[in-house]
C-alpha cells in the first residue's frame, strides 16, 4: 500500500514539472516574438508616410488590417515624383478615385515572397477602365538580377514580414498600365515596338503611340519576336528587302480590335473580329490543340495561336500570339 502511494506521487510529481516546462518554454518567448502588421510596420518607417497618408485620403485604411495580402510600397520619394511627372502639387489634388485605383495597383492577393516573383504576369487588386470586372495584370521581370514591376518599379527592399502580409518596398509609383506601356515593359515585344515606332514617323504623326495608350476600349493581339522573325522568313522579308511603310502599317493596324475589350472566354467559334481597319479577322477553336485551343484566321487563311491570354490594362486587353497577322 505505501509503495502504491509513492508510485502515485512520484507519477503526479512528474506530471507537474512536465507541465511547468511546457508552460515557461512557449508563452512567454512567443509571445515576445510576435510580427507586428503591416500597419504598425508602416507607421515606424518615416520614409513610408507618404503611402499612410495616401490610404487614408483613398479610404484603404481597412487594406493594412486585412490578411493575406502582399503589399508593394512606394517610398516617400517615389511619390514626389509620380506627383511631379503628373503636375499635382499635393497628394490631395490627385483625383481619389484614380489615386484609389493606383493604390489597390500596388496590392496582390496572397503571399509573394520574392522567390516567387518569378518573370511573367500576375494580377493586382485595381481595375482600369476597360473592365469592371477583370483586374489589372502586372509583368514581373528578373532578368537583370532586380525584380521589375511593369518595368518602371524596381524592388528596393523585399520580404518585410508582418502579421498579415509580405511587404516589399519600391523605387516608382505603379501607375494604371495601359496597353502601350505593358507592351513596353516585355522584352518579348521589342520587334513590335521597333515596328510601332517606325509608323509613328508616318502619317497621322504618333498614331500607335496616341492609339495604344489613349483611353479608348480595344483588343491588342501583340506578335512576339519569334513571330516577326517567321513572318520576315515567310514573305523574304530582310535588312535590304524592307516592308514597304504603308503596308506595315496596315499590319498593325490589323492586330488592333476597337471597342471591345476582349477576354479569351468571351470568344465563340467563327467569331469575326471588326479591326482598325476594314479588314476583318476570324475565331477558329482548334481540334487538335488544347494548349493554344484558340486561334486567330486572317484573310490569307494563316492561323495565329494565342500563346497568352489576358493580360488586362486599363484601356484594354492584350493577347499575345505566335504569328503576325497579314490583311
Amino acid at each position: 500500500m505505501l509503495r502504491l502511494k509513492s508510485s502515485n506521487f512520484c507519477l503526479l510529481l512528474s506530471s507537474l514539472i512536465s507541465s511547468l516546462i511546457l508552460l515557461s518554454c512557449s508563452n512567454p518567448v512567443e509571445e515576445s516574438k510576435q510580427k507586428s502588421t503591416v500597419n504598425e510596420l508602416i507607421n515606424s518607417q518615416p520614409h513610408l508616410s507618404t503611402y499612410k497618408e495616401a490610404m487614408a485620403i483613398s479610404g484603404l485604411n481597412s487594406y493594412l488590417e486585412a490578411s493575406n495580402l502582399t503589399y508593394f510600397i512606394p517610398t516617400n520619394a517615389a511619390f514626389q515624383k509620380f506627383l511631379s511627372d503628373n503636375n499635382y502639387a499635393l497628394l490631395s489634388d490627385v483625383p481619389v478615385l484614380i489615386l484609389k485605383e493606383i493604390l489597390m495597383n500596388h496590392l496582390m492577393n496572397g503571399l509573394q515572397l520574392s522567390s516567387s516573383l518569378s518573370t511573367g504576369y500576375f494580377t493586382t487588386l485595381a481595375k482600369g477602365s476597360a473592365s469592371a470586372t477583370n483586374n489589372l495584370s502586372l509583368f514581373v521581370s528578373t532578368a537583370s538580377g532586380s525584380i521589375v514591376l511593369n518595368g518602371i518599379s524596381k524592388i528596393i527592399t523585399s520580404d518585410v514580414t508582418a502579421s498579415n502580409g509580405i511587404i516589399h518596398i519600391v523605387d516608382t509609383v505603379l501607375i494604371l498600365p495601359s496597353i502601350l506601356a505593358q507592351l513596353t515593359a516585355n522584352p518579348v515585344f521589342t520587334d513590335l515596338l521597333v515596328a510601332l515606332t517606325i509608323q509613328n514617323q508616318a502619317l497621322p504623326l504618333n498614331y500607335f503611340k496616341n492609339t495604344l495608350s489613349d483611353t479608348t476600349i480595344k483588343t491588342f493581339f501583340a506578335p512576339t519576336n519569334a513571330a516577326f522573325t517567321s513572318f520576315n522568313l515567310e514573305f523574304g522579308y530582310t535588312t535590304t528587302t524592307t516592308i514597304a511603310a504603308t503596308l506595315q502599317n496596315q499590319i498593325l493596324r490589323y492586330h488592333i480590335a476597337s471597342g471591345t475589350n476582349f477576354a479569351l472566354n468571351s470568344f465563340i467559334n467563327n467569331q469575326i473580329i471588326t479591326t482598325n481597319i476594314s479588314t476583318n479577322l476570324s475565331v477558329q477553336f482548334s481540334t487538335t490543340s488544347i494548349e493554344n485551343f484558340i486561334k486567330l484566321k486572317d484573310v490569307n487563311n494563316r492561323l495565329a495561336s494565342i500563346i497568352y491570354k489576358n493580360i488586362q490594362c486599363t484601356n484594354g486587353m492584350i493577347h499575345t500570339i505566335d504569328k503576325v497577322l497579314k490583311p
